[in-house]
């Protein structure tokens, strides 16, 4: 936590939580995160850092899939250092809209993971960013957003992906007549 607070970084928390092969009473299994949550969470508190929850696909955990269920867990935990992120590529899975979330959680939103629905570079599959931008700027979201590119080595997958953005901004500013 000390290192977190130092660069002012957000600690991303998520696919942690296990499958529920791991834990086949969902209840029991959502009772025991949130009590170690709630632990990470009380050291937040002494070094002024945030949690970001991230609800993870259902092939990737078994607990805390969908946003609903992450801001579900957030009221339960009741700190203001514990927020739920959104992941594009999860949302693509759980969720059945990519910008309603964005709505839904409003301010409270901690960090955007930006990744194209086939793990690639960004614009190499069929999610909008320009419409989760939009969602994203009216809700006057400030925070970082990270690029996640899995299936291409990252030197390139991270140039193609800046110039995807780089377009995606230069097509708004036009559009907008900046």
């Amino acid at each position: 936590m000390a290192v977190a607070s130092y660069f002012g970084a957000v600690l991303v928390i998520g696919q942690m939580q296990g499958f529920s092969s791991n834990e086949p009473d969902q209840a029991a299994g959502e009772a025991r995160i949130e009590s170690c949550l709630k632990r990470v969470v009380e050291a937040t508190e002494q070094y002024a850092t945030m949690i970001a929850f991230e609800p993870v696909n259902h092939l990737q955990a078994g607990f805390h899939n969908t946003l609903e269920a992450a801001m579900t867990l957030a009221r339960r935990i009741d700190s203001p250092r514990f927020k739920p992120m959104l992941d594009s590529f999860h949302m693509n899975i759980e969720e059945t809209s990519l910008t309603e979330p964005i709505y839904r959680v409003g301010r409270d939103l901690a960090h955007f993971h930006l990744c194209e629905s086939n793990g690639s570079f960004l614009g190499s599959g069929h999610l909008n960013f320009a419409a989760i931008f939009a969602a994203l700027e009216k809700i006057e979201y400030r925070g970082f957003a990270s690029v996640k590119v899995y299936r291409q080595p990252w030197k390139s997958g991270a140039e193609r992906s800046i110039r995807y953005l780089q377009n995606l901004l230069e097509a708004r500013d036009v559009e907008l007549g900046s």
